[in-house]
């Protein structure tokens, strides 16, 4: 974000070194101090850069010149001379700092001095500790992961990685540059892979025959990877000995005072083992990336990080799982036919190279999503393996509907079918069912509307879905509901459990919805380079899942101090402008933070208004 709006404000390069420009026409000075926000205390060293943004507020003056960035002195002083008059945006960097924009602006007229200018930096925090077995002894290269949970565009939470170490002959690792938030501390890689020497030698000896590994499973049957159960392994671990990211301990990161003692004990397994085989999928295509085994009872966001991916899967449908833990798993399928190769799949196979990954991968072709199957179990993993296990695949669930037309004019006649051969000149009207979960666990589907206004989607697997019609008959813009047999899901999510739906009804109608344009008023002037307008509903029962009403939220960025938001459906909403603009902010904390000093706006189907916010 910060590289986007500085590219936004055009800052120069920073670079003490370079040779100065020729200096700016003026007599404007600003001046000021560098402090850390923690601290308070002087920044000595930072780079300090000062930018001019808009156009200038003398009468038919140019625009300056681009201005020379400074370092700060040993009291973190720094100073701006020979000025023209206009309003100037500030950053100052310096490594193991946050270095963002100031959300601030400053103005000069003619002959005007600023003294006083405060920057603040955040220092950037670091997490240390050290990786132990349960006998106490140092785990040695394993990798350390700090994850941050993060919510993206009104989805789920998801933990993103911001930071990762590998400990070193000590067990000992060192995560930097941290932002100060709250961090799950992970030591995430699984190893070894407790395989026998006979299957790698097999797989290493053949990387261009993959159909020779395949001959030598179907032969071997469901042991062709035979397990070494004397080896032990390592399953995920958070801090500070768990390996669910529900039971873990957060860390925050500050930068005043480094994080360390962060140790994590992990517990070496035996090298348990679940297979069996998946029956029903068609065309002997099923493949590794179809398949996943996730703990029960953690935090839905962490399945990513601590789901177990099959060792090897053969396309007829049997599969291994090795180095599994004792617990409660979910056994999950989400498949589709129509993978390329034939052979088979799995973590195994990266071990020879490009055509090994893949195959491990599932890369696919030809998919229809009619075709789509799923299946879904709980297995319980003790200390002895669990073998012979049978997972049936079952059919996605059909939805049907149909599309209306409601409003003050005569509804669109039906249209016509699409001969062969005939060229389309507009899309045709379309359904589709956008997943909660993002990929890969979640997918959308999607269809065409017929010329009588019916629809079908087949092969839909279970989940929570948004229905987005998009309707391209001039004249009716606006969606007015949705319901699910006479009751509306407009504004939520559509569960889907494995059984078929039917009388979906998506209704438009002729009046467009409602229109927001304004201008931005601030004390300081011109600060488009650096201000979003958010708009979000007044009733709260839509924060809880954004990602359902996701129409009645808007973040756009300030241009030329002026905004337009477009199909806004009707309601009473919160209007508020902010100086970030990130993917973040549909939480309810940050919703209600900004709810306490928002504008209130309230507007029908139809409306065009025309309003000033204020920052």
């Amino acid at each position: 974000m910060a590289l986007a709006v500085a590219g936004a404000v055009g800052w120069p390069a920073i670079d003490a070194q370079q040779a100065p420009p020729a200096p700016s026409p003026g007599t404007g000075m600003i001046a000021g101090r560098v402090v850390d926000a923690d601290t308070r205390q002087p920044v000595h060293g930072a780079v300090v850069t000062l930018a001019a943004i808009g156009a200038p507020t003398g009468p038919g003056g140019p625009r300056p010149a681009p201005i020379r960035p400074v370092k700060t002195d040993s009291q973190g002083r720094f100073v701006f001379t020979n000025l023209a008059v206009g309003n100037y945006a500030h950053l100052a960097q310096l490594e193991g700092y946050s270095g963002l924009p100031s959300r601030d602006t400053t103005s000069l007229t003619s002959g005007a001095t600023v003294t006083n200018l405060t920057i603040t930096l955040t220092r950037l925090g670091t997490i240390s500790g050290t990786v132990r077995d349960d006998g106490g002894d140092p785990v040695v290269g394993v990798e350390v992961v700090a994850f941050r949970r993060t919510t993206l565009q009104g989805r789920p939470p998801v933990l993103a990685g911001d930071g990762r170490s590998r400990t070193d002959d000590l067990g000992h690792y060192r995560i930097t540059n941290l932002q100060p938030v709250e961090y799950y501390i992970c030591a995430c890689n699984r190893e070894p892979i407790p395989f026998d020497g006979q299957l790698l030698t097999t797989l290493a000896a053949r990387p261009l025959d993959l159909l020779a590994v395949a001959g030598r499973a179907a032969k071997a049957g469901a042991d062709a990877a035979s397990i070494d159960t004397t080896l032990r392994s390592f399953a995920p671990t958070f801090h500070p000995n768990t390996p669910l990211a529900s039971r873990a301990v957060r860390v925050k990161a500050t930068g005043a005072q480094p994080q360390s003692a962060i140790d994590i004990e992990v517990s070496a397994v035996r090298a348990a083992r679940v297979s069996g085989m998946v029956l029903g999928a068609a065309n002997n295509s099923f493949y590794a990336g179809a398949l996943s085994l996730i703990p029960v009872g953690d935090l839905p966001e962490a399945a990513a990080i601590t789901q177990l991916v099959p060792m090897l899967v053969q396309p007829d449908g049997r599969f291994d799982f090795v180095g599994v833990a004792p617990g409660q798993y979910l056994l999950e399928a989400r498949f589709m036919p129509g993978r390329a190769g034939g052979g088979p799949s799995g973590a195994a196979l990266a071990f020879i190279g490009g055509r090994g990954t893949a195959a491990a991968s599932g890369a696919r072709g030809g998919q229809s999503p009619a075709d789509s199957m799923w299946a879904s179990q709980v297995v319980s993993v003790g200390e002895e393996d669990v073998t012979g296990l049978v997972v049936g695949m079952q059919p996605g669930a059909t939805i049907t509907g149909r599309l209306e037309f409601v409003g003050n004019s005569p509804p669109p006649p039906p249209a016509p079918p699409v001969q062969p051969g005939q060229p389309i000149t507009t899309r045709p009207n379309g359904i589709q069912l956008n997943p909660l979960d993002a990929p890969p666990r979640g997918r959308a589907f999607t269809t065409t509307v017929t010329p009588d206004g019916t629809f079908q989607l087949p092969g839909v697997v279970p989940g929570r879905y948004v229905v987005s019609p998009a309707i391209n008959v001039p004249g009716w813009p606006t969606l007015q509901s949705i319901t699910l047999g006479g009751v509306d899901i407009t504004d939520t999510l559509l569960d889907i459990d494995g059984r078929d739906l039917a009388n979906l009804v998506v209704t438009v109608t002729d009046v467009p919805l409602a229109e927001i344009r304004g201008t931005l008023a601030t004390s300081f002037g011109n600060a488009e380079a650096e201000t979003w307008i958010r708009l979000f509903p007044v009733e709260r029962k839509y924060w809880d899942e954004p990602f359902g009403a996701f129409a009645r939220f808007k973040n756009m960025r300030v241009e030329n101090n002026s905004f337009t938001l477009a199909r806004i459906p009707a309601g009473e909403y919160y209007l508020i402008a902010v100086s970030e603009g990130g993917l973040e902010w549909m939480d309810k904390a940050t919703l209600d933070a900004m709810a306490r000093s928002a504008e209130r706006v309230r507007v029908v189907n139809g409306d065009k208004k025309v309003l000033e916010v204020r920052r």
